[in-house]
């Protein structure tokens, strides 16, 4: 499960990655993402299916949850993949992009939703799995995480907006 699960994030992002190059560059480059994008789709699709339909089960037989509040979000995720297929093979790719978005935080919401209060699955031993409370952390680290974040958290914004300043007018540059 969990390795699917690592498989099925993997492709979803690759396919995520490939429809926003698509979207954002031209030429040659951009020909080669939107094929990238078109090849992924389906494999994607079939991969996070399979991921979500397991999560199902599991959440229903494992970890005592109804059906109806997993597959909700399962299946929305499914449809949204199964429009990024076609959206991607339109070459639509700003629909595209928002669809395997979508399907992105469906895969998250879908395994929150199924497995809480586990943050990871074991396999030999379900009642072995992470919990929230085993992984949350202490007093003392979470002050200093705070600590860390109050300082660091400001330069990784300025550094952002710097890096978006330089780079604003590269899509202008590749169309011409």
């Amino acid at each position: 499960f969990t390795v699917l699960a690592g498989v099925a994030v993997v492709v979803v992002f690759a396919l995520h990655g490939a429809t926003y190059l698509a979207l954002r560059t031209s030429g040659d480059f951009r020909v080669r993402a939107e094929g990238t994008a078109r090849r992924l789709a389906p494999a994607a699709t079939i991969v996070a299916a399979g991921f979500l339909a397991w999560t199902v089960v599991v959440a229903h037989q494992r970890n005592g949850r109804a059906i109806a509040p997993v597959l909700i979000p399962a299946v929305a995720t499914a449809a949204a993949l199964t429009f990024a297929v076609a959206l991607s093979r339109s070459r639509q790719e700003g629909w595209a992009f928002a669809a395997t978005g979508l399907a992105a935080i469906g895969l998250v919401v879908t395994l929150f939703v199924g497995l809480y209060p586990r943050v990871l699955v074991s396999h030999p031993d379900f009642a072995n799995s992470l919990t929230v409370v085993n992984a949350a952390s202490g007093h003392y680290a979470l002050k200093v995480i705070t600590v860390v974040a109050v300082i660091f958290a400001p330069m990784v914004v300025l550094y952002q907006s710097w890096t978006y300043h330089v780079f604003r007018w590269a899509p202008r540059r590749l169309r011409n």
